[in-house]
């Protein structure tokens, strides 16, 4: 789950990352004025009990956001759809 310290703001996980000694002083402008949110797709998924779990942006607004902001990692796709690979030889 999300850390509950952050909770989708960009400011708040600077500091915190700062603080951990896990974000260098000279990134952490860039690192609060660039939106974290425009890099995800509209759906993630998080770790659940049985897999995974997806959180939709049109759905849940405030959860997605708060994971956006968050020092955890998020999958952004668990599986193409059939035939999207271009590469078929490639495994998916």
């Amino acid at each position: 789950m999300a850390s509950t310290d952050v909770q989708g703001d960009p400011a708040a996980l600077a500091r915190r990352l700062a603080s951990d000694g896990r974000l260098q002083p000279a990134w952490r402008d860039a690192f609060t004025r660039v939106d974290r949110a425009a890099f995800l797709p509209e759906r993630v998924w998080v770790r659940a009990a049985d897999g995974y779990e997806p959180v939709d942006r049109a759905t849940e607004p405030d959860r997605w956001r708060e994971l956006a902001y968050s020092d955890e990692a998020l999958v952004t796709q668990v599986e193409d759809p059939p035939g999207a690979s271009p590469r078929p030889e490639l495994p998916r």
